[in-house]
């Protein structure tokens, strides 16, 4: 009972869609620090070098931040970067049937 009340409580939160008008103020957000920043950062470095690399910086690992949130949001969609796991299932389920077909008689492995 525990397992089924596990499993159902899972599927209730893959059902679940992440609110779009969260997702939408976070990225106004978002665009909001990245022209913003570098201008309060400057008023209180004093070093422009410095000024620059802390904007970058933070600017950068914000970003990367949200990019993570996003892909954590939808981790099974069909993107150039995911695997082709129905291409890999169906070669594996093929070579598990070459294996059901018998004793093989010729390896062409190589090996002698």
């Amino acid at each position: 009972s525990d397992g089924i009340l596990g499993a159902n409580m899972c599927v209730k939160l893959a059902d679940t869609p992440f609110p779009f008008a969260f997702a939408q103020m976070v990225q106004v957000a978002l665009l909001i620090f990245l022209a913003i920043s570098p201008l309060v950062v400057a008023q209180y470095v004093v070093p422009n070098i410095l000024a620059v690399v802390l904007s970058f910086s933070a600017s950068i690992c914000y970003s990367a931040l949200n990019e993570v949130a996003r892909e954590l949001e939808h981790p099974f969609g069909f993107f150039p970067n995911n695997l082709d796991a129905f291409r890999q299932q169906h070669e594996f389920n093929e070579r598990l049937l070459v294996l059901l077909e018998g004793p093989i008689d010729n390896l062409e492995c190589g090996m002698r």
